[in-house]
């Protein structure tokens, strides 16, 4: 009967633990909802702040310059690309230009000799 006795006195007593963990459960998730709610009406009043929305509309600007930045450089690079080519064709046009003037020179100058010499052909001999 004695072990009986304090077994039940074991469970009254685990029993009265039980409940107070429990309670002390209910107390701290009351107090979790609370401030859940104290967190959100706070969140409210902040995203409703004037300058918190201008620096919102900010950051959105910052993002879309940020890309036309991006858009704009690689734009740059392209172009830089383009202008390198078109460099490279000048100056192959260039240097077929000057090659076929001086070809030109030279049939002028071949010109010029078969000129004199018939010149000097037909030139009577004294």
């Amino acid at each position: 009967m004695p072990k009986i006795e304090s077994l039940k006195r074991d469970q009254e007593s685990a029993q009265k633990e039980y409940s107070q963990l429990q309670e002390q459960i209910s107390a701290s998730q009351e107090e979790l909802n609370t401030l859940k709610q104290e967190h959100e009406a706070q969140k409210r009043e902040i995203e409703s702040n004037p300058v918190v929305q201008s620096i919102e509309k900010l950051k959105a600007s910052e993002a879309e310059l940020l890309k036309r930045l991006e858009k704009i450089k690689e734009e740059e690079q392209q172009y830089t690309k383009e202008v390198a080519l078109l460099s490279q064709k000048r100056e192959e046009v260039r240097s077929a230009l000057e090659a076929e003037k001086k070809e030109e020179r030279t049939l002028h100058e071949k010109l010029d000799l078969i000129k004199k010499k018939i010149l000097h052909l037909e030139t009577p001999k004294k």
